[in-house]
């Protein structure tokens, strides 16, 4: 396995999305995804609270989101394991605080999120779940 950049990410993200994306691959390499996903599961009941207690979370992307990680789970065991690394640094980057733009700072705040999703999407061959930002 190798963590050289594939283009169509390193295409896709801003400088600082691709940095905070290999941290979050490097950090989360050895987490079982089970494990992970638990994680991506508990932040998005998290983010449902926030938006019912009327905090400023676009919850429709976060929800897409969600599902297409979901997705990804569930298909896992035919990805091969390089783009298994970048996918599980997209899980990472929706289960973090400290993303380029804030969850919770605006109805904006799941674009970067989305970008990175897409992107590792994109790489792994998964089309079918990449998320339109223009529906949320």
């Amino acid at each position: 396995m190798t963590n050289t950049i594939p283009d169509i990410i390193q295409q896709a993200l801003t400088g600082e999305q691709l940095a905070m994306l290999q941290r979050l691959c490097e950090t989360y390499e050895a987490i079982p995804i089970l494990m992970l996903f638990e994680q991506v599961h508990g932040r998005y009941r998290e983010l449902k609270q926030a938006q019912a207690a009327g905090e400023a979370v676009n919850i429709r992307m976060a929800g897409a989101i969600f599902s297409a990680l979901k997705a990804v789970v569930e298909k896992w065991n035919h990805i091969d394991a390089d783009r298994q690394y970048w996918l599980k640094g997209a899980l990472g980057y929706f289960i973090s605080d400290d993303d380029e733009v804030g969850d919770f700072d605006s109805e904006a705040g799941f674009m970067d999120d989305l970008e990175i999703v897409n992107a590792c999407l994109r790489n792994a061959d998964l089309a079918d779940l990449v998320i339109d930002p223009f529906a949320y």
